[in-house]
């Protein structure tokens, strides 16, 4: 089992001694084979761990060591994090979440470079399948495919639970019982990320809807309050990453590289039920589930967004686009679904008949 550790000090020693043998090969022109011989394997190594699916990879002391580790780096660059996971996982007298229950939780905003969820949340997601779990119990992180090509960062991401996020993995995942986290907002929230506003960026299909419809797991929503300010970004930045993006596929922000000194402020929402597993769900239905899921987000900020953003940002509101469709469905299906009550007044939709930057 590559979860026992000697496996771990087996392949560490194989790549200590690769690497001295490439030294030693240097002198006769064979490092670069020897190179490409490394990388290859490290790829087979990865490309096992990622197919693992819900098999945990690698031993837990080095995934929750690691993540104790980029915490502390965080705190000597500046930011701070608080969250309220215990007392909504522990000490909540109504027990809306369960830990021993299955969620499908995804995450807001995305930022420009998803910091809270690497240098904070991976390290929850590792305590999660041990007795050290503070909130969600065997919780996995969906992530996009590529990052798992970065030597180092694939390794990383593999032993905290992240996995690739497709629907095949997705499916497997859920099949098994595991809770999974993901970021609907994806790549044109990620380009669209502004410092001086909080901006929600939802697909034209609503994929992570239709996820738990059919598998019938509630939907549980995560504000990190803090996330989009963690870098200053800039409007020539947010235009070039797109021009970028457009010509090339590739789509890196242009921000500040610096992180500015603040808390970030996870706090968990209130789950949406769903009902029995639907395979195929319809797309009424799933429009409805979207606009609960909305206001129950809605509710999540309103309630924190005052004491956990800037006063010039929380007084802004949640500004809220859904790609290909208008602004008068959205509201419309948002009155429907609040049922007579008043729609948080924080929430601020926008239309979007156009995929947002084409992507």
């Amino acid at each position: 089992s590559l979860n026992h550790p000697s496996i771990s000090i087996v392949t560490a020693s194989l790549v200590c001694a690769l690497g001295a043998m490439t030294l030693y090969l240097s002198k006769w022109s064979l490092a670069p084979l020897v190179a490409a011989g490394l990388a290859v394997a490290r790829q087979k190594m990865l490309h096992t761990a990622v197919r693992r699916g819900a098999t945990l990879w690698g031993p837990r002391w080095l995934a929750i060591g690691l993540g104790e580790m980029l915490r502390r780096v965080a705190y000597m660059m500046g930011v701070q994090f608080e969250s309220d996971t215990i007392e909504k996982w522990q000490k909540d007298p109504e027990k809306r979440l369960d830990p021993n229950r299955q969620y499908l939780t995804c995450w807001h905003p995305h930022g420009a470079f998803t910091f809270g969820p690497v240098f904070f949340t991976s390290k929850m997601s590792a305590e999660s399948t041990t007795d050290l779990a503070q909130g969600p119990r065997n919780w996995f992180v969906g992530v996009a495919t590529l990052l798992f090509r970065f030597p180092l960062l694939g390794e990383y991401l593999a032993l905290v639970n992240a996995r690739p996020i497709t629907q095949n993995m997705s499916d497997e995942l859920l099949n098994k019982g595991r809770s999974v986290a993901l970021q609907p907002g994806g790549l044109p929230e990620q380009i669209m990320t502004d410092h001086r506003k909080e901006h929600l960026v939802f697909p034209p299909n609503l994929g992570f809807c239709r996820l738990a419809l059919k598998h019938g797991i509630d939907l549980l929503p995560i504000y990190a309050f803090g996330e989009n300010q963690v870098f200053t970004t800039y409007q020539w930045g947010r235009e070039t990453t797109r021009a970028i993006f457009q010509r090339f596929g590739v789509a890196v922000p242009l921000i500040n590289p610096i992180p500015n000194k603040l808390t970030l402020h996870m706090k968990w929402g209130r789950p949406i039920p769903m009902p029995a597993a639907i395979a195929d769900p319809e797309d009424a239905l799933v429009h409805r589930i979207f606009a609960q899921y909305l206001l129950a987000l809605a509710d999540l900020f309103q309630e924190h967004a005052a004491n956990c953003l800037p006063k010039e940002v929380a007084q802004q509101g949640l500004h809220v686009v859904w790609r290909g469709h208008s602004k008068e469905k959205l509201d419309e299906l948002l009155v429907s679904e609040a049922k007579g009550r008043e729609i948080p007044p924080c929430l601020h939709t926008s239309g979007a008949r156009a995929p947002v930057a084409k992507l």
